[in-house]
């Protein structure tokens, strides 16, 4: 095995690899990785043994860190099928690449549980076998659709209150509208705003159409409630939502994930991410915000963050 450090004329290679792999996501597409590739200093590997790549790892470096990767919600070592000792020859090989940089630590947020398409642990195990320490684990709430699920009794209510007013749910392209709404949410209880901007996502939207989806709650010609969520293999993921003050009245938030979930549990979809309700990799417990997402049925996944220096 060797590794090289990605350059932009490996990009096709860099993806056509990737739509191969047991545990791909849009998200390591590299035309994702670069739309914020002005913030970010990418060092992304790719691994070969002898002229056949085996294995990619999106990456960034932050002085002497190397971490997988500061711009994604997760990332790690993304294969077509290795075996263990393989998996774990691939990280040796890339630590003593690293090293060679004078690289002094490595941080890596590995893909959750949830989006391994053949339930493959084999990072967990190299991880811990090269000497890497868990230093986090965020708590996500998630629907499994094959397992029962029930809405607590003021969600059933909420959701009833929506069903008698005269609104429609469907999919939008109006990202601006809708994240007007969701920066003003965040501002007026976070004095924040979203990581992506409107500009941003419209961009996203446009190149993985298949992956990122708006969808609202309508009267008339005003956005109520809206949602927009991330596909990603046999996962729904909940990547932004916000209500208007009277959609919180009438309680549209509520009715937007009933119709979201009704939509995609009789499909291929297999299971509905909430997102995480931590900070802090894990050390800070938002349990206002995780008792709504358990309203709905859901059970706590975990994240994981790795680290090691040297």
């Amino acid at each position: 095995m060797h590794v090289v450090r990605y350059t932009s004329k490996q990009k096709s290679l860099w993806n056509d690899f990737l739509s191969t792999c047991v545990n791909q996501s849009f998200l390591f597409n590299r035309d994702y990785m670069e739309y914020h590739a002005d913030r970010y200093y990418d060092c992304s590997l790719i691994i070969f043994e002898k002229d056949k790549i085996i294995a990619i790892l999106p990456g960034v470096i932050n002085e002497y860190s190397w971490v997988s990767h500061s711009g994604l919600s997760y990332g790690g070592l993304i294969y077509k099928c290795l075996k263990q000792d393989e998996v774990i020859n691939a990280m040796k090989m890339v630590i003593d690449f690293l090293l060679n940089m004078n690289i002094k630590h490595i941080k890596l947020k590995i893909i959750p549980n949830i989006y391994l398409q053949n339930r493959d642990q084999s990072m967990h195990y190299a991880l811990f076998y090269l000497g890497f320490k868990l230093i986090g684990r965020d708590a996500s709430s998630t629907i499994y659709f094959d397992e029962k699920f029930e809405f607590s009794t003021n969600r059933k209510r909420q959701i009833k209150k929506s069903i008698k007013e005269e609104v429609i749910f469907h999919e939008s392209k109006n990202i601006t509208s809708f994240f007007d709404i969701l920066n003003k949410n965040l501002l007026n209880k976070y004095k924040t705003y979203a990581v992506h901007t409107a500009e941003e996502m419209t961009l996203l939207s446009n190149l993985f159409p298949s992956n990122i989806k708006l969808f609202i709650i309508k009267k008339k010609k005003d956005i109520l409630a809206g949602a927009i969520i991330y596909l990603v293999g046999k996962v729904a993921h909940l990547q932004y939502s916000a209500t208007t003050e009277i959609g919180k009245k009438y309680g549209f938030g509520d009715f937007l994930i009933f119709k979201i979930l009704e939509k995609y549990k009789n499909s291929n979809i297999k299971i509905f991410d909430f997102g995480i309700s931590t900070e802090k990799q894990g050390n800070y417990f938002n349990n206002s915000l995780y008792r709504y997402k358990e309203s709905f049925g859901a059970k706590t996944t975990v994240n994981d963050h790795y680290e090691k220096y040297f």
